[in-house]
C-alpha cells in the first residue's frame, strides 16, 4: 500500500491484477496488448483513434460531429440529429424515414419505389419512363402533356375543357348533355341523332340529304332551286308559287279552285 505518490521513469511489468479506485492520469501514450473491460463510463476529451475494428454492443451516444471515412456496418443506426454525407451513400436494405425529408440535389432510384401515403412535389418533375398509377389521381393545376398519351380507361372531366389542336376519336363518342362548337365542324362520317335536333342559325348542306322521317318547318322555307318530291305531299296551308308551274302528269284537285288569271 502507497499513501504517496509513485512515479516509474522506466518500464512496468505486473504480472497480477491492477486495481485502481481512484482517479488515473496517463501523461503518454497507453499501449494495452490484450483484451480491456471497462465498467464504467470512458470519457475522452481529445481524439480517439482505432487502428483496427470497433465493435460496441450497447447504446452509442454522439453529442459531437461523428466523421466516418469509410462504411458502417450494422443492424440499426438512429439519428436524433442531422446526417450529412458528402460522397455516395448505398442502402442494401430498406430505408424507412418517418419524418419530412429534405433533398437539395438529384435524387435517382434505378429500382421500383413506393409511396405508402401522400407525395408532394413543389418543383418542375420530369420522368423519362412509364408512370403506372392504380388509384385516383389529382392535379390541382395546369396538366401539360408534349407527347403522345395514351388512357386505357374512362376520362372524366367535371370542369371545362379547352383542345387547342385537332381531336381525333377513332371511336364511339357518347355526350351525356349539351354539346356546344362554336367554329367550323367537319364530320367526313355520318352522323346519326336519335333525338331531336336544333339548329339557331343557318344550316347549310352542299350534298345530297335523305330524311326517312318527318320534316317539320314552322318558319318559312326557302328553296333556290328544284324540290323533287317521289311520294305523296300534303299541304296544310297555302301553297303560292311566282314562278312557272310544271306538272309532269295528272293534277287533281278535289275542292274548288280559284284561278285569278288567265287560264
Amino acid at each position: 500500500s502507497l499513501g504517496g505518490t509513485l512515479d516509474v521513469s522506466g518500464n512496468t511489468s505486473l504480472g497480477g491484477t491492477l486495481d485502481v479506485s481512484g482517479n488515473t492520469s496517463v501523461g503518454s501514450a497507453l499501449t494495452v496488448t490484450g483484451n480491456t473491460d471497462l465498467n464504467g463510463t470512458l470519457t475522452v476529451s481529445g481524439d480517439v483513434s482505432v487502428g483496427g475494428g470497433l465493435t460496441i454492443t450497447g447504446d452509442l451516444d454522439v453529442d459531437g460531429f461523428l466523421t466516418v471515412r469509410r462504411g458502417i456496418d450494422g443492424n440499426e443506426l438512429d439519428l436524433s440529429g442531422k446526417l450529412s454525407v458528402s460522397g455516395d451513400t448505398s442502402v442494401g436494405s430498406a430505408l424507412t424515414v418517418t419524418k419530412n425529408t429534405d433533398l437539395d440535389g438529384t435524387l435517382t432510384v434505378s429500382g421500383d419505389t413506393s409511396v405508402g401515403s401522400a407525395l408532394t412535389v413543389t418543383k418542375n418533375t420530369d420522368l423519362n419512363g412509364t408512370l403506372t398509377v392504380s388509384g385516383d389521381t389529382s392535379v390541382g393545376s395546369a396538366l401539360t402533356v408534349t407527347e403522345n398519351t395514351d388512357l386505357n380507361g374512362t376520362l372524366n372531366v367535371s370542369g371545362d375543357t379547352t383542345l387547342s389542336s385537332n381531336l381525333s376519336v377513332i371511336g364511339d363518342t357518347s355526350v351525356g348533355s349539351a354539346l356546344t362548337v362554336t367554329k367550323n365542324t367537319d364530320l367526313n362520317g355520318t352522323l346519326s341523332v336519335s333525338g331531336d335536333t336544333s339548329v339557331g342559325s343557318a344550316l347549310t348542306v352542299t350534298g345530297n340529304t335523305d330524311l326517312n322521317g318527318t320534316l317539320s318547318v314552322c318558319s318559312a322555307t326557302t328553296l333556290s332551286s328544284s324540290l323533287d318530291v317521289s311520294g305523296n305531299t300534303s299541304l296544310g296551308g297555302t301553297l303560292i308559287v311566282s314562278g312557272d308551274t310544271s306538272v309532269g302528269s295528272a293534277l287533281t284537285v278535289t275542292k274548288n279552285t280559284d284561278l285569278n288569271g288567265t287560264l
